[in-house]
C-alpha cells in the first residue's frame, strides 16, 4: 500500500470511530479533519 491508500485508510478509520462514538460536533463536517499534516 502507498502512504495515500494509508492515509485514506486512517480517514475513513478515524471517520467511522467518531461516528461510532456519537460525537457531540455533528454540525461540523466530519470530512474535513482538524489535524494539519
Amino acid at each position: 500500500l502507498d502512504q495515500e491508500a494509508l492515509a485514506v485508510d486512517l480517514g475513513m478509520n478515524m471517520l467511522t470511530a467518531l461516528e461510532a462514538s456519537g460525537t457531540e460536533e455533528e454540525e461540523t463536517a466530519p470530512s474535513e479533519p482538524q489535524l494539519d499534516q
